[in-house]
């Protein structure tokens, strides 16, 4: 802040010219001898000069004095000055800090606090002439002073005023921006903030053009308030007020006004578009969520838990969801499991039956939706009996399946759990017409077949695992499960259930038989036990099939090889070789009685069940009477090609043949078989026919 001066000129006491003061006579000077003239003369001139001496040396001590008074009031006035510089432009604390009614109030109590201290600064004064010397100069410069601040507090209280009038017409516009809702109650904020700017143009001055102008600048600025309101609320609302008063906006306001509205429209637009795309999403991951749930549900009842009913709920609560076909598609598999359900205690014959007469209704465009779906159920419950079915263990898993009994569990330990083990195995097979007992689970027959595949002790261990089977049929099924192409391992489980110690013999001299010839390779000839193997196994085994045929052979091979090598024997033996062919199929003597083997009727060779003697067995055919026959028959009544009945004597000239266990069919002279009435050979079992 510039500096102001408030310093006058301050009163000096009269002095002689130039200020100096005579300096005294010297010694000489004042006792220089007397001019001529005389003694008075001299004397009278001497008095009068000591007179004068006297006389200025007061004066000069008058003059010092003063001189002294003189710089104590400069002192005293500089101090003051001091003061009032500070007092009036300290930067912080300065009367020029103060504005507009501060200026005004601050006034009087700052000259009053300078007055007091120059009446300070005066007191200290050593004498009445400084103190007169310092009041003529305090009085000059207080005048000064007081005329200086009260120009700045006129023009700070003009301010003042021209700062309220501003302070009240933006009050006024504020107070119509907050009123927006009431049309009435706006209007008279603006006009009392455009009587404010007629206040304001007064204390300034204004032309009646400028005067307009700010009158219309504030209008434009309350209208722009009261849009801006407005279009927070409803731009539609906004552009008709603005509409309304577009005359009473300035052109920049009337713009940035419109321009609010257009962003405002456009940000609706987009924040609806958002909240729209998160309801979207919303919906979007509850209905995911809820089709998660479902089909987490519809997993479950797929692998088979649940009731047809709780499909029901899952359409129900696929349509809440809006998907309708997946509600069809849950309707529909809840009565595919009902179907299931109905028929899931039946075999494939049953199965194919129903398959069959829904397939034929269909083909005629007659089945019902609810049709349509159980056909669909019974066909895919037909392929998962079958797949059941066709597994190792399958007939226990599909009456695990239909029953839900589960089947007895195995402990090598517990030869009780074997039998029941075989009871449900033979349960299953007949229950759903297989032709084989299969005792064993997968994974029991997986673990069994890594041992038949293993050393020779290896095989053994697998084999009396099976034997712990007690009955034959389900001991025979475990081989076959197990073994797989090794043919003579399932031989050697069958004829270890030969009585008397012979069958457990046979089967070690089967699993022995392969180290055996290892150990001697000479005692075999390929070549010549294949023409000994036409000549005495073939003929009589060919109607027991394929796999028994090749069963019999392996384990003949064996068998053979073993015993040629407890005999010592180092070259092909074919009548060694013979007999152990016909041991192969089961023959053995006991209590003094060959049983099993081969045997020849009318020259041809007959194949023996194990369990009967060739005497026993021609017996029966050569006595048997036509009831015997009918008694004994699987599968109805004999008749000849043309039809015709075939008599018990025609029989007796007929070569039986067998084709498994005790079951014979008849060969005709010309090759082929007999055949039943009902389809396919006839066939006896030997054992229902009377032994007498």
């Amino acid at each position: 802040m510039k500096r102001r001066s408030y310093r006058g000129v301050m009163p000096r006491v009269q002095t002689y010219d130039q200020n100096v003061v005579p300096l005294a006579q010297t010694t000489r000077e004042r006792f220089a001898s007397a001019p001529v003239g005389g003694v008075a003369a001299g004397i009278a001139a001497g008095l009068q000069q000591l007179g004068q001496t006297g006389a200025d040396f007061a004066d000069t001590k008058q003059r010092i004095f003063e001189e002294q008074q003189e710089r104590a009031a400069k002192e005293a006035d500089n101090q003051w000055e001091t003061i009032v510089q500070d007092a009036v432009d300290n930067p912080e604390t300065g009367f020029m800090t103060y504005k507009g009614q501060g200026a005004v109030d601050a006034l009087d109590p700052t000259l009053k606090n300078l007055e007091e201290r120059a009446d300070e600064i005066k007191k200290a004064l050593p004498s009445e002439l400084a103190r007169r010397l310092f009041q003529e100069s305090y009085d000059q410069k207080a005048i000064r002073l007081r005329s200086q601040l009260s120009r700045y507090v006129a023009g700070e209280h003009r301010t003042s005023l021209i700062e309220t009038a501003d302070s009240r017409r933006k009050l006024a516009i504020n107070g119509a921006a907050g009123n927006f809702k009431s049309l009435e109650d706006s209007e008279s904020y603006i006009a009392t903030a455009k009587s404010e700017v007629d206040a304001i143009g007064k204390l300034e001055g204004w032309e009646p053009p400028t005067l307009a102008a700010k009158r219309l600048e504030t209008e434009s600025e309350a209208r722009k308030l009261i849009a801006g309101r407005l279009t927070d609320v409803n731009p539609d609302t906004a552009e008709a007020y603005v509409e309304q008063f577009k005359g009473r906006f300035t052109a920049a306001d009337l713009d940035r006004v419109n321009d609010d509205i257009r962003i405002k429209r456009n940000a609706i637009a987009a924040e609806q578009r958002r909240v729209e795309a998160e309801q979207r999403a919303a919906a979007a991951a509850a209905k995911a969520e809820a089709r998660e749930a479902i089909a987490t549900d519809e997993a479950k009842l797929a692998n088979g838990a649940g009731k047809p009913e709780d499909w029901e709920r899952i359409a129900q609560r696929r349509e809440a969801i809006g998907d309708t076909s997946g509600a069809v598609t849950a309707r529909t598999k809840g009565i595919e499991m009902a179907a299931a359900l109905t028929y899931k205690g039946q075999g494939l014959p049953q199965l194919d039956a129903r398959i069959a007469e829904l397939t034929a209704k269909q083909s005629k465009g007659g089945l019902t939706p609810a049709e349509a779906a159980e056909l669909k159920g019974v066909e895919a419950l037909r392929t998962q009996t079958a797949e059941r079915l066709n597994g190792s263990g399958g007939a226990m898993a599909q009456q695990e399946f239909a029953t839900g009994q589960a089947m007895p569990a195995l402990n090598p330990r517990d030869p009780a759990s074997f039998s029941a083990r075989s009871q449900f195995a033979i349960a299953a097979a007949q229950q759903y017409g297989r032709n084989r007992v299969e005792p064993l689970t997968a994974p029991e027959a997986a673990s069994l077949k890594e041992l038949i595949t293993g050393s020779q002790a290896d095989r053994l261990k697998a084999a009396q695992f099976i034997r712990k089977f007690p009955d034959v049929r389900a001991q025979i099924g475990a081989a076959y499960q197990i073994a797989g192409e090794d043919a003579g391992f399932r031989q050697a489980i069958a004829l270890s259930s030969l009585p008397g110690g012979v069958g457990v013999s046979l089967m070690r001299d089967v699993l022995n038989g392969p180290d055996a010839l290892k150990a001697n390779p000479k005692v075999w000839s390929e070549n010549l036990a294949r023409v000994t193997w036409a000549e005495a196994g073939i003929p009589a085994l060919r109607a027991m099939g394929p796999d028994y045929v090749n069963q019999v052979s392996e384990a003949a091979k064996a068998l053979y090889a073993s015993a040629a090598a407890r005999d010592g024997v180092t070259e092909f033996n074919e009548e060694r070789y013979k007999t152990a062919i016909q041991v192969a199929t089961g023959a053995h003597r006991r209590n003094g009685v060959w049983y099993g083997g081969f045997t020849t009727y009318q020259g041809q060779p007959v194949s023996v069940p194990p369990s009967m003697s060739s005497e026993s067995l021609m017996r029966r055919f050569a006595r048997a009477t036509g009831p015997a026959y009918s008694a004994a028959a699987l599968n109805g009544s004999p008749v000849w090609p043309d039809g015709s009945a075939v008599a018990s004597g025609d029989l007796r000239k007929l070569t039986p043949v067998r084709v498994r266990e005790a079951q014979y069919g008849f060969r005709t002279r010309n090759g082929s078989f007999l055949a039943s009435k009902k389809g396919g050979p006839w066939l006896v079992d030997a054992r229902r026919l009377p032994d007498k």
